[in-house]
């Protein structure tokens, strides 16, 4: 009941400030009040409950995306990607399958958005203040090929790490027949790899996780394909060869390598551990350890 009910109260919040913030034609306007609201939705992370937090993406999403591509970065988001990186740094969770390269680049992801270029002294070099000044399509350009990752070590038993297909499967297409994947052929769509994981390897619960999250992308991104899953697949195309780069396509796949984390922790683990993990952030607050990831007091 009381999941629930704070669902129900995060959905009001973030529907009322995405009615306020867009505007019929698609455009934004932002006031000071918006300003307020960037304390309002995260509550407090470290105590949620577990499938609170499993939907926060999405209502992160209709808070930071909207149409023509334009974003709106806001502390909310930079809340949930640092406890989840807690998350994932904490050893005692009994995974029964993961990539062991995972934490390190997870970190270097989240890392990525809290990048200050503002205080690095710039010299008098073209190049490097080109390359500092867009330094976000580093992360952007990274972020697709380690969420393809995820995918495939989430989904071993149909595919190799290389996107070699272990296990005969069928994609549903919109509008199409299915595409056939067989043994040893190799798998190299996003897309239909996200359907993989959607499909075939997905809980149930994770399923209707994902599919509220890639429906509620598809209507705030006024983009509103009829497949929804195609989404990232395009992004990621447009982007790696050069054709258009979405500023929100890191966001929405970290937002999805999320998910794939969490869709490791079974909710009756993630409440018996949580005490532990929330002792050993409080510790390394104490010491002040440089490896401290969450920022925000207990």
């Amino acid at each position: 009941m009381a999941s629930t009910t704070l669902l129900s109260e995060i959905d009001t919040i973030t529907t009322d400030f995405r009615r306020d913030i867009v505007r019929p034609d698609g455009s934004r306007v932002l006031h000071e009040r918006h300003i307020e609201y960037q304390k309002t939705i995260h509550f407090d992370l470290p105590h949620m409950d577990y499938d609170v937090l499993c939907e926060i993406p999405r209502y992160l999403i209709r808070t930071s995306v909207f149409p023509n591509g334009a974003r709106y970065g806001n502390a909310d988001q930079s809340v949930f990607w640092l406890w989840l990186a807690e998350v994932s740094s904490f050893h005692d969770w009994d995974f029964e399958y993961r990539d062991n390269r995972f934490q390190d680049l997870f970190g270097l992801l989240i890392s990525s958005f809290f990048f200050d270029v503002g205080g690095i002294t710039t010299p008098r070099n073209y190049h490097f203040a080109r390359f500092i000044g867009n330094f976000h399509l580093l992360p952007s350009c990274f972020s697709f090929p380690f969420l393809e990752r995820c995918i495939r070590f989430k989904s071993h038993e149909y595919v190799s790490p290389n996107g070699v297909v272990l296990k005969d499967f069928d994609i549903p297409r919109y509008g199409r027949s299915d595409r056939s994947y067989r043994i040893g052929q190799h798998i190299s769509n996003i897309s239909d790899e996200i359907k993989l994981l959607y499909y075939y390897v997905a809980s149930p619960h994770f399923q209707n996780i994902m599919d509220r999250c890639m429906t509620e992308l598809n209507e705030v991104s006024w983009l509103r394909i009829p497949d929804h899953f195609n989404l990232i697949g395009n992004w990621r195309n447009k982007l790696l060869h050069g054709e258009n780069i979405w500023s929100t396509g890191r966001e929405i796949t970290t937002y999805l390598i999320c998910l794939i984390l969490l869709s490791y922790i079974t909710e009756q683990e993630y409440h018996a551990k949580i005490d532990d993990l929330r002792k050993h952030i409080a510790h390394k607050q104490e010491i002040n350890s440089p490896y401290l990831w969450y920022t925000y007091a207990l």
